[in-house]
């Protein structure tokens, strides 16, 4: 705390120390009473207004201060002969040393402002001030004493806003209240038109914001510009109360109408969800927007809401209650954990020709398309793969990022990023799909259900220990903890060589970077430094990494060498074992072996998608469901984690 107290009279020099007095006390009589000794910093004898009225004192009785401020605490009298104001932590004397100073006080009276400055307010300075008037001769009382607590403190510490309204905190340390509010300070010179989703035409982003503030509705951008003409939709309810019974047998496939006819402009939202006879909500984000054909294997209600422009009060509901009954002579059986030994390449009926696949292994090791392998030195986002020419429309490009970290002590994948002409989601360790927007920005997963991705035009899907993303272009396989895969749609099966085009870029055509080391991207300091001197093991071949060894050809008609695969699984374990490895590798490994044969079936199977790789197994050292539990407690949290149903 750094103090200083100024004293401001009505034509009265104070002058302290020398040979004036203190509180009306000589020097000698102070010395003995140095509690009550004050050093003043006299700025001037500066005039107080004589129309000002203060009575015998004025000191105020509760202040708030913001910390790091500077604030002024001041004492005011009529009757001002001597003052002082006590800090906190400085004594103050009983009654009867303030009357007998009283007694021999003979300076006058006048009309006095007193007070400290702090500066850099802390809580250190927070307390009780104590100001103290003694009146001079011939005035009842004889001197007044008041106190001031100070309260240094961060009003909107603690105060919680809601942030999807925009809304801060503003704190008002006149009264010491602190509330939520709109405080946007949208500039009104700055015009750059949006049409809200609320079919609401807004003069900025900013100015969409502050009305969401105000009026709690909750607004996203629809389009940048101006509103196009609005239609409503053309909608139908079930059965004028909007309800329906159905009955099926188990197996039975049904279609529902959500009960859109015309879409609208913009096109209506469409929600579809099941109230399960459990409690659960679920929401079925693999739902048609006109009608939703399935066979269900759950009793519930299942719901779907039409809305247009976020008007929930002329929401169209539907609900169909739908009872599953089994199926007549069929017992119910619960489905009971199996095993299923490794492939044996043998038995496996490969193609004639092979598809394109990228591999991304434990240790930083990428697997090109044309089946070459090589470490590299991953720190955050790097690019493995892209097509700025996608089908000869650069209009729609797409992009794969891949972010690394340290798990276990080993680099691995821990999610990769997509974009697709304009839109983009992320998939993360755990098997999870962040979306990024709207009311559940991840989307609810179940182990065997397809659901779509926004208007991404890909659907997501938990199966064989795989999060699989289905796009027009690609399909990506993501183990949910260390490796993945990229397999380009469109030219295989074939016998001929991946051939790179001028479009593509990234880790999994070659390693040819150009001004971007390892195709890095984004941050690229402090915990996303790269290390320059990286390079590959150079220790001879470890034993443990004599499986993936040899393994021959299968298309001996093929251009050598991307008709193999197996290449990057060996460089990764031998990457994984290189000098003093990890202490714990048993993850790093379980993955590697997995990729292996995942990325041996993806290229060489027929069709290339995983809801037919049976044969993908957990590797030797971890059973299914101790190696599922592992990925989804090391990925992000998920509400209702896709489990398989022998594991739940």
């Amino acid at each position: 705390m750094l103090a200083r107290q100024i004293l401001q009279s009505s034509g009265i020099n104070a002058e302290y120390g020398g040979s004036s007095a203190a509180f009306g006390v000589s020097v000698s009589d102070a010395a003995n009473m140095l509690p009550l000794l004050l050093i003043v910093s006299v700025l001037s004898p500066a005039l107080v207004q004589a129309t000002d009225s203060y009575g015998l004192i004025q000191f105020p009785g509760v202040v708030y201060v913001k910390p790091g401020d500077t604030f002024t605490l001041s004492c005011l009298s009529d009757y001002g002969g001597a003052v002082k104001i006590f800090l906190p932590e400085e004594y103050v004397p009983p009654h009867e040393v303030f009357m007998d100073l009283a007694s021999r006080l003979d300076q006058p009276s006048q009309k006095t402002i007193y007070a400290i400055e702090i500066e850099n307010a802390s809580v250190t300075d927070a307390g009780t001030y104590t100001c103290v008037v003694h009146h001079g001769p011939g005035i009842t009382p004889a001197y007044t004493m008041a106190t001031s607590t100070i309260n240094v403190v961060d009003l909107c510490e603690g105060v919680v806003c809601d942030e999807a309204t925009y809304e801060t905190c503003t704190s008002n340390y006149e009264t010491g209240a602190a509330e939520c509010g709109c405080e946007m300070e949208c500039d009104p010179m700055n015009f750059d038109p949006v049409c809200s989703d609320t079919c609401e035409q807004q003069w900025s982003p900013c100015a969409m914001r502050e009305r969401t503030c105000l009026d709690k509705i909750p607004r996203n951008v629809l389009s940048t510009g101006f509103c196009p003409t609005i239609t409503e939709p053309t909608t139908r309810t079930l059965n004028n109360d909007g309800s329906m019974d159905i009955t099926i047998i188990e197996g039975e496939q049904i279609t529902l109408a959500s009960g859109l006819v015309t879409d609208g402009v913009p096109a209506a939202e469409v929600k579809w969800r099941l109230f399960s006879e459990t409690g659960e909500l679920i929401e079925l984000a693999d739902a048609g927007r006109y009608s939703y054909e399935f066979t269900p294997v759950i009793s519930g209600m299942y719901e779907a809401t039409l809305t247009h422009c976020r008007n929930t009060q002329k929401a169209v509901v539907n609900r169909y209650q739908v009872t599953v009954e089994p199926a007549q002579g069929e017992p119910t059986t619960t489905p009971t954990p199996t095993t299923t030994p490794y492939i044996d390449p043998d038995n496996i009926e490969v193609l004639e020709g092979a598809n394109y696949v990228c591999s991304i292994y434990p240790a930083g090791v990428v697997e090109t398309f044309s089946a070459s392998a090589d470490p590299y030195d991953m720190a955050c986002s790097h690019v493995l793969a892209s097509d700025v020419f996608n089908g000869g429309d650069y209009t729609n490009p797409w992009f794969i990022y891949g972010t690394f970290d340290k798990m276990d002590g080993e680099t691995s994948l821990a999610s990769m990023t997509i974009h697709i002409g304009a839109n983009g989601f992320e998939i993360k360790r755990g098997w999870s799909v962040n979306v990024g927007f709207g009311e559940n920005p991840v989307m609810e997963l179940v182990e065997g259900g397809k659901q779509s991705i926004g208007e991404s035009g890909c659907t997501a899907v938990v199966a064989y220990l795989h999060l699989v993303i289905d796009c027009p272009a690609f399909t990506i396989h993501y183990d949910g903890i260390f490796a993945g895969h990229i397999l380009l749609k469109g030219s295989g099966p074939t016998t001929q060589a991946f051939v790179k085009q001028s479009g593509h870029f990234g880790l999994c055509f070659d390693s040819n970077f150009g001004f971007r080391t390892n195709w890095q991207v984004g941050e690229t300091d402090g915990r996303c430094s790269l290390d320059e001197s990286f390079s590959s093991c150079s220790e001879e071949m470890d034993s443990v990494c004599d499986l993936y060894i040899g393994t021959p050809p299968v298309l001996p008609d093929a251009q050598l060498p991307w008709d193999t695969t197996g290449s990057g699984a060996v460089t990764a374990c031998h990457e994984l074992n290189c000098g003093a490895p990890a202490p714990d590798l048993s993850l790093a490994m379980c993955s590697m072996e997995q990729a292996w044969w995942y990325g041996y079936l993806l290229k060489f199977q027929e069709p290339a998608d995983a809801l037919i790789l049976e044969d993908v197994q957990v590797c030797a050292s971890h059973d299914l469901c101790e190696w599922v539990a592992m990925v989804v407690k090391r990925g992000c949290p998920q509400k209702n984690p896709p489990i398989p149903a022998q594991c739940m």
